[in-house]
């Protein structure tokens, strides 16, 4: 009867382990989301107010050289 407890008990560890560690993990992700949007919030609005320029980062559009046919 003992062993069962053991066994009982060591399960019981696991699964609150496991519980503490998916609140860690949903805790981290949570503050990742909230900074990104905080972030993209301030941006915008800077935008919005005209305060702030909106920087482009893309590479300039170039034809491609490739015919119909070889695609």
């Amino acid at each position: 009867m003992r062993a069962g407890a053991a066994a009982n008990t060591a399960a019981t560890q696991t699964l609150i382990f496991n519980a503490r560690l998916d609140a860690a993990m949903c805790g981290l992700l949570l503050v990742l989301v909230a900074t990104i949007l905080l972030d993209s919030v301030r941006v915008w609005i800077g935008i919005l107010r005209g305060t702030s320029e909106a920087p482009v980062r893309e590479a300039p559009f170039v034809l491609s050289r490739l015919q119909t046919e070889e695609l």
